[in-house]
């Protein structure tokens, strides 16, 4: 589960380095929200609040709602406003110290991964 939570970050990490712009918090959807351990963990780990989505599929939800407004289903931008908000926000709690000490084992793995692969 931790696993998840670190890729997320790499990931996070390479948006906020190619778009030059601070993302303030993370909003989540999904089966893995189910898990208020993961959820939290994912804050601590980022550094940032995590927002879980009242709507476990809501990514899905958005883009078909964005989808039927390019087609003309809709008018405007407004029909989207109807999409559920958030239902529980996880706030990080782990110091920074041992944030950055737990992400860099976290890299540091995935450097030996990738070495072993590498040799015959």
């Amino acid at each position: 589960i931790e696993a998840i939570a670190f890729q997320v970050r790499d990931v996070f990490d390479a948006m906020v380095d190619e778009s030059h712009c601070e993302l303030p918090v993370l909003r989540a959807d999904g089966g893995a929200t189910r898990n208020d351990w993961l959820m939290q963990f994912q804050a601590d780990i980022l550094g940032r609040p995590v927002v879980r989505s009242s709507l476990e599929d809501l990514s899905a939800l958005g883009a078909a709602r964005l989808g039927g407004l390019t087609l003309g289903w809709w008018r405007s931008h407004a029909d989207l406003a109807t999409l559920p908000t958030e239902t529980m926000r996880f706030s990080p709690r782990m110091q920074s110290v041992e944030r950055e000490d737990r992400y860099l084992g976290w890299k540091l793995a995935v450097e030996r991964a990738r070495l072993q692969e590498t040799q015959p």
